[in-house]
């Protein structure tokens, strides 16, 4: 598969995380960086995501309703197959997915970033080598880093 990277303006957007562990975690970190209006779901929650000033969080079990509005939606759970149903109730409701444990029920990868103020690099490897993109991305990161004149 090839993944277009695009920036996406997710300000006051409702995105939807269903799950509660470190990748959860991590998304929601990322995503409340760029302003989302993030709501997480799962049984389970861990206390750093309980935290994190900028989301809203419930624990409960996985329902397809919690997708209704939703403008895009992780399924970031440890259960492979609820991933995957996630992943096709949100394609059915035509709301972009990204299932973070199977690329092939996405439709959207997220690449690994970098952020100082208004910039951002992303690099993605079309979700075939994240350790790659995340070793690149520091790469750069290290780069940048190295090249200022403060």
């Amino acid at each position: 598969m090839a993944y277009l990277p695009v920036g996406l303006n997710l300000k006051n957007r409702r995105v939807v995380i269903i799950g509660g562990g470190s990748v959860a975690l991590q998304k929601a970190r990322t995503l409340c960086a760029y302003e989302a209006s993030v709501e997480l779901f799962a049984r389970e929650v861990c206390g750093e995501i309980r935290q994190l000033p900028l989301i809203w969080h419930e624990q409960r079990e996985y329902h397809p309703d919690l997708l209704q509005g939703a403008h895009i939606v992780y399924a970031a759970t440890n259960d492979r197959s609820k991933n995957q149903q996630i992943g096709h109730d949100a394609q059915q409701r035509r709301i972009l997915v990204n299932v973070v444990d199977d690329p092939s029920h996405c439709d959207f990868v997220s690449p690994a970033l970098y952020r100082e103020g208004e910039m951002s690099v992303g690099v993605t490897s079309n979700a075939t080598n994240p350790r790659a993109s995340i070793a690149l991305r520091n790469r750069i990161r290290d780069f940048l880093a190295g090249g200022r004149n403060d």
